[in-house]
């Protein structure tokens, strides 16, 4: 029952999250200059510290606007694309291929998009709900140290910040001047290679950075957002637990006992009490 359920969770995510409807219109915001690969580790539940989960990420920059999500959204979204031309979509939906690209992490971030802010797209749990949420672009305040290092042969050095309710350790590399990096993160004299949380509970690191494919465009796909605040977004996530239990049981058949089933949903919602930003 438990892998059942977990196979529900982690197929809800994959083939909803990014399933593109036929009619959502394809905004282009600018094109990609730079592609950057990072391996996000991270912990989802306090109470398990051992437990490490790992995604890869996609970072594309563009002259104006950064879009930054899950490695596998990013790649389904062009599978889909393909198999909508060649009339093979719902074939291939059915046919399970895209577990292949399956994620617990739905977010999109884009940067200065529009001027001057953060947009956020996520999925609200389980409940199928896209929202969307703007704030301005952080302020962060970086202390940049002494400290030097080397990352996949570039020179690093490393800046220190307070952001979401953690205190955050990065490193940046001046000979790639840009201004962004993984996450919400940005403002630093060079793009950030690697930056983690002291108490090593979100880690990003380099895997690769290097020039896009030609045409490479940073896009937003429009659709009927629930448009909400950050703080809302956050609150709903972790509070509405009864909501969301209800929603997925009405969504699934079960073999065996509702009850088991239910407590086991609560247990897999409880468990992700470790978002990366607190304290909201």
């Amino acid at each position: 029952m438990k892998k059942n359920v977990l196979a529900l969770l982690l197929l809800a995510c994959a083939i909803t999250s990014q399933a593109q409807g036929p009619d959502n219109e394809i905004q282009v915001l600018d094109d990609a200059k730079l592609k950057v690969i990072y391996r996000l580790t991270y912990i989802e539940d306090t109470n398990q510290l051992a437990h490490v989960d790992k995604e890869k990420m996609i970072l594309l920059i563009g002259n104006d606007v950064s879009w930054f999500q899950s490695y596998n959204h990013y790649r389904m979204d062009h599978v889909v694309r393909q198999k909508r031309q060649e009339g093979t979509l719902d074939a291939w939906r059915k046919s399970g291929e895209g577990m292949r690209y399956a994620s617990k992490l739905t977010y999109s971030v884009y940067k200065n998009y529009p001027t001057g802010k953060t947009t956020t797209t996520d999925l609200l749990s389980m409940t199928y709900q896209w929202c969307l949420y703007e704030e301005p672009l952080p302020d962060f305040q970086w202390e940049i140290m002494e400290d030097t290092t080397e990352i996949i042969g570039f020179h690093a050095q490393k800046a220190v910040c307070d952001f979401g309710g953690r205190t955050w350790e990065a490193w940046f590399a001046e000979e790639l001047p840009f201004n962004d990096g993984p996450y919400k993160f940005s403002g630093l004299p060079g793009l950030i290679l690697s930056i983690a949380d002291t108490q090593n509970h979100y880690r990003f690191e380099l895997v690769s950075v290097e020039a896009p494919d030609a045409g490479t465009k940073i896009e937003f796909e429009e659709q009927e957002y629930m448009k909400t605040t950050k703080e809302d977004f956050f609150g709903a996530s972790t509070n509405d637990v009864d909501n969301i239990v209800d929603e997925v049981m009405g969504s699934i058949t079960t073999n065996g006992s509702e009850d088991a089933m239910r407590r086991r949903i609560y247990e897999i919602i409880r468990s992700k009490n470790n978002p990366i930003e607190r304290g909201l």
